[in-house]
């Protein structure tokens, strides 16, 4: 049966089901198994299986014999009492109250949090397993020195009977910290910008999208200044050459004007008689400078105008150019946000209390 399983499907045996193995399929699975065991961790758990019987017995036996009175707890040690409804069952658990600080100078990130964690006692090989630890939701001065009225207790476990047991507590708390308490943050990479401890992802992209705008908005004043003296260049010399076209214009103007003026004497010098015509030959040939004049006036124009076209065409490859720029700049792609988890330090974790703390099962 287990070569042919298919995907999503498992065996499931059941020792106390006399019917046998079933089929079970399952329509989405997620594991958060850690990976194969080592050989001291089986023989640990075969251990621990075997002794389960008699620790299941030893457990019952404490609930059908609670006391009325608290165990006496070792000297030195604090015991503090949770909140309960009266009659209740109280187990001892081991109770951490720590600070514990973040520090990540790259991003400005310093944070102290406070932590409060209870972890049940047993007879175990590991007591007290802070991986199985439980938050405390109560505030430190919310914990009573004395327990309620008709409260009753389980007993307190050997493995709690001396003080320098919760010394060792205390140093596998500050280990399991290490590993388990961390501050994660959204990182964009575009901006640099972090997100706030406890920021919603959705909250930064909308301070992000403001932050964007502003970042924009600058980057393309940095554009305009950087293309301003090439525009104010090209618009200077698109001026100088409109001067200049106006003024050769004029100059053609008045040669054409002048040399139709030369013309017109010498031909009138011509009709009023024979002895007016060395004048008309000498106003003829001052006519035709005149016109050779206006035609190279004509030709500066021409010239001064292909300038100016020249000077446009610059002007509107540059515009082109800076409109392209400020696109790019305003199009900005979304980027996928990083996630950062900052782990304390050793030296960042300070234990203010490592005591007993007797409450409810859970």
């Amino acid at each position: 049966m287990l070569s042919s399983l298919a995907p999503r499907a498992f065996l499931v045996h059941d020792v106390h089901d006399p019917s046998g193995p079933h089929l079970v399929q399952t329509r989405f699975t997620l594991s958060y198994l850690r990976g194969p065991l080592s050989r001291e961790e089986l023989s640990r758990i075969v251990v621990e299986r075997k002794m389960l019987p008699a620790t299941e017995t030893k457990a019952m036996a404490r609930v059908a014999g609670a006391a009325k009175e608290p165990p006496p707890s070792p000297e030195g040690i604090s015991t503090l009492y949770a909140p309960s409804a009266p009659g209740a069952l109280l187990e001892a658990h081991a109770l951490a109250v720590a600070t514990v600080r973040f520090s990540d100078p790259k991003s400005k990130l310093d944070l102290v949090r406070d932590v409060r964690f209870a972890a049940p006692i047993s007879d175990a090989a590991v007591p007290v397993a802070w991986g199985d630890a439980r938050w405390v939701p109560e505030a430190l001065d919310e914990l009573a020195d004395e327990p309620v009225q008709h409260a009753r207790f389980g007993e307190l476990p050997s493995s709690a009977a001396k003080a320098k047991a919760f010394a060792q507590w205390q140093k596998d708390f500050v280990t399991w910290a290490l590993a388990n308490q961390g501050v994660t943050r959204f990182r964009d990479p575009a901006t640099g910008l972090y997100s706030e401890v406890g920021e919603a992802e959705a909250t930064f992209r909308n301070r992000l999208v403001f932050a964007g705008r502003e970042q924009r908005d600058a980057a393309i004043d940095q554009l305009r200044a950087k293309y301003k003296p090439k525009f104010d260049k090209l618009a200077e010399k698109i001026e100088k050459v409109d001067a200049a076209v106006r003024r050769e214009e004029a100059e053609a103007e008045a040669a054409r004007n002048d040399g139709l003026l030369q013309a017109g004497a010498g031909f009138l010098s011509a009709v009023l008689g024979n002895r007016k015509a060395v004048g008309f030959v000498r106003g003829a040939a001052t006519a035709a400078k005149g016109v050779s004049r206006a035609k190279k006036q004509g030709d500066d124009v021409v010239a001064k105008r292909e300038e100016r076209a020249a000077l446009t065409a610059k002007w509107q490859e540059l515009d082109q150019e800076f409109r392209a720029a400020a696109a790019a700049l305003t199009e900005v792609a979304p980027v996928p946000l990083e996630e950062q988890l900052i782990r304390p330090k050793k030296t960042g974790i300070s234990v203010a209390l490592l005591g007993l703390l007797w409450r409810e099962r859970r």
